[in-house]
């Protein structure tokens, strides 16, 4: 789902939206940080996401924080790595994920409306060929029935 031209970007933000505001939910909560990792990957559907979870877990568990793992996957926007890594420094992860969070979900949110636009003339002018379709169909019935009479 993520290679698609216009669908993956979007599935890309909402995936990465919905990590955001999970994280930032449970470490307002109090949460240590490992567990909510581990949270993380269990509620994506995403197996690449997932996967990347995983690697930033193991690496985090390292000792290498949380900004330094995701700058290596190019799933994480360059947006939340830099958000991420000032919220370490500055002791403020929860609010600046969600700031994050609102930011895509805003972006996805543009983008998925902008993917309805591009698709409504396409629809269009299929329902126009089929529309035709049935008139033609009908009147070549209608003159053959005619044709047949006279």
């Amino acid at each position: 789902m993520l290679r698609l031209p216009v669908i993956g970007p979007i599935v890309q933000l909402n995936e990465l939206s919905r990590c955001c505001r999970t994280i930032s939910m449970l470490i307002k909560v109090g949460l240590p940080l490992p567990d909510i990792i581990t949270m993380c990957i269990q509620s994506t559907g995403n197996k690449i996401m997932g996967q990347a979870l995983t690697d930033v877990k193991t690496e985090m568990l390292g000792g290498e924080g949380l900004a330094q793992p995701m700058a290596k996957r190019s799933i994480f926007l360059p947006l939340m790595v830099q958000m991420v890594s000032v919220g370490e420094k500055t002791g403020n992860l929860g609010n600046t994920l969600s700031t994050v969070a609102d930011s895509y979900e805003f972006d996805a949110d543009d983008k998925t409306m902008s993917a309805v636009a591009l698709l409504q003339p396409a629809l269009t002018i299929a329902m126009a060929i089929g529309v035709g379709f049935i008139v033609v169909a009908m009147l070549s019935a209608m003159y053959g029935i005619y044709g047949q009479l006279g």
